[in-house]
């Protein structure tokens, strides 16, 4: 097999040590005016795999005499989840007639071993120092995340950096020398990036925390919980975790990295569940995404013990970014069916999953590892969490204009009912007064249930259509038949089959509030209006009905009797009339007889 871009054969690692070694890269020259260089154009490197970095460590003067060192362009820089060590070198000659204080950087900030040795032209080790995250913090020269070596290269002197580089995460590789002037200045930048970086999250975090204590809304609890997580994870990645709150304690930099993304990455699926109701909207995805929270405290219980594992950072990686997709793709959904806030959780989880897509690329090695999309990831956090509490305002904002709306259109119904009253009241005498009421209820009352009748069925049927058309407020037609009801007649006599009636009655009576109308329509068929539910929330209440009626016992000579019923429903829709609604609802009963009794079927599934 012949080797890839990325690897080196055995046989020329072994030529390595037997031949004198070349320089390839063109050097860094120091002029009077130089300001900065990254060094990826100017440098070599040799990569020692995983399976000889610990049989036999190779030392700076083994590495001097290699000569199979390859130009840096001509390798990926990003080696992802790799336990190799990468050596890298470079030439800086100083033209000019003064000594040059330099300082070369290593980002990012969570690599574990950094070793930096300077080399004059005679191999006098002028300079050797270990760094990295796997060291405490207070032994760095500089007290930033960004790892600064400064390296004083003579007047008129050629020196070599040789740079050993080792990750027990993943392994991009960025290397760069900056002057004294640009030194400070990049200093300050970070130091000014993370101040604002955290700085603005926990204003964000105080914020969502009063609002919290406000109104006690669990959604701004998780809110809190996802931001203090996440930013945790990106403490790992500017290293301002290891600098302020563990410097002297290397090992819990890595373990609570990966702790923080699976705790995050479960924080971040409970937020999208609660926040778009998953449970009402999509019970499907509210089942799959308990299970990725439950897997993401998995994660964060593994992280301690098997921190160091390579497939495990792997897995709570692609955890990370699978949960910002489904949550992404759910949210999508959410505006689609325009829940409350919606929107704008979108535009949050667009940038998150911008932040995780930056980091976790470079990472796994696919990009090259740029200044540009290391600091992409602080940014979207801000915006992301910034959007998430705007969102969580406006859900907030809408439930109430909701309410308002549905206060609104009790108060037009309870209106109606009472113009409708009082124009009847003015229209009768007193004297004809209880005997009207009298005959009107004996009219519309079915004797053996005491339930609505037909006629006042349809009566009132037609009037509740109309007010649901007019004030555009959903209205499902529930209709309902005793399953071989026929059979309990001929078998136990019409004295149990009026029993069965009257309890059905009494339970369907029960059921319903003062906005619903409810009757027998004839023999062992009723219906129910049910006003201001559509199919979905219609079809949940008559499953409730059905599981009801399926638990009766009747007592009998031969034993207890048990009944079901089947239902069908149907919606209404604009400008229809109300037969033409029972008569869909009647196909929907007819498919739940077809289908075997005993269900709820909705028209048209």
């Amino acid at each position: 097999m012949l080797p890839g871009k990325n690897q080196i054969p055995g046989y020329l690692m072994l030529l390595g040590t037997l031949l004198p070694a070349q320089i390839f890269a063109e050097p860094v020259h120091l002029g009077p005016d130089f300001y900065f260089e990254n060094l990826r154009a100017h440098c070599e490197l040799i990569i020692i795999p995983a399976s000889l970095k610990t049989k036999r460590p190779l030392s700076i003067r083994t590495i001097q005499q290699r000569s199979d060192w390859r130009p840096c362009s001509e390798l990926s820089l990003s080696r992802g989840y790799s336990n190799e060590v990468v050596w890298l070198r470079t030439r800086i000659i100083n033209d000019t007639n003064l000594d040059q204080i330099l300082f070369l950087e290593s980002t990012p900030p969570w690599i574990s071993e950094v070793d930096v040795f300077q080399v004059n032209e005679k191999g006098t080790i002028l300079f050797q120092r270990s760094y990295g995250s796997g060291r405490p913090f207070y032994e760095r020269d500089f007290a930033v995340p960004p790892i600064y070596a400064p390296i004083t290269v003579r007047q008129k002197s050629t020196d070599e950096v040789y740079v050993r580089l080792h990750s027990q995460g993943s392994l991009p590789i960025n290397l760069a020398i900056h002057s004294t002037e640009s030194f400070e200045k990049d200093r300050t930048f970070w130091s000014t990036f993370n101040g604002i970086l955290m700085g603005g999250v926990a204003l964000l975090i105080l914020y969502n925390l009063a609002v919290y204590w406000s109104i006690r809304d669990p959604d701004y609890l998780v809110y809190v919980l996802f931001a203090f997580w996440g930013t945790l994870f990106l403490g790992a990645v500017y290293g301002y975790n290891f600098q302020f709150f563990w410097p002297a304690w290397p090992e819990a930099h890595l373990r609570i990295t990966w702790i923080s993304i699976g705790l995050g990455s479960a924080s971040m699926i409970l937020m999208a569940r609660r926040f778009l109701n998953l449970k009402t909207y999509m019970p499907w995805a509210a089942k799959g995404f308990l299970v990725l929270i439950y897997s993401g405290l998995l994660i964060a219980a593994l992280a301690w013990p098997f921190a160091h594992s390579r497939l495990l950072q792997i897995i709570a990686n692609g955890h990370g970014v699978l949960s910002a997709f489904l949550s992404l793709g759910v949210t999508g959904y959410g505006v689609v069916r325009k829940l409350p806030g919606s929107r704008i959780f979108l535009g949050a989880w667009l940038f998150l999953l911008m932040s995780l897509a930056s980091i976790g690329l470079v990472n796994r090695g696919v990009f090259e590892f740029s200044e540009t999309l290391h600091r992409a990831g602080g940014f979207a956090l801000i915006a992301n969490l910034t959007l998430l509490s705007f969102a969580l305002a406006d859900k907030i904002r809408q439930i109430h204009r909701e309410k308002d709306r549905a206060e609104e259109r009790t108060r037009r119904i309870l209106e109606a009912s009472k113009a409708d009253l009082e124009r009847k009241v003015a229209r009768r005498t007193a004297d004809l007064e209880q005997a009207r009421q009298s005959a009107e209820y004996l009219a519309s009352i079915d004797v053996l249930t005491g339930l609505k009748n037909r006629r006042a069925l349809f009566e009132l049927g037609r009037a509740l259509l109309s007010t649901s058309q007019e004030s555009e407020s959903p209205l499902t037609d529930i209709l309902l038949d005793l399953d071989h009801f026929k059979i309990i007649n001929d078998t136990h006599g019409h004295a149990t089959g009026d029993e069965v009636l009257r309890t059905v009655g009494g339970i369907l009576g029960d059921a319903v509030d003062g906005h619903d109308v409810v009757g027998r329509l004839g023999g062992e068929e009723f219906l129910i209006l049910r006003a201001g539910e559509g199919m979905n929330e219609a079809s949940t209440f008559a499953e409730a009905l059905r599981e009801q009626i399926d638990s009766l016992g009747f007592p009998v000579s031969d034993g207890i009797l048990s009944t079901s019923a089947s239902f069908g429903l149907a919606d209404v829709r604009k400008d229809e009339r109300l037969e033409d609604v029972l008569t869909r609802a009647d196909a929907a009963l007819y498919a739940a007889k077809d289908q075997g009794r005993n269900q709820v079927v909705q028209f048209g599934n």
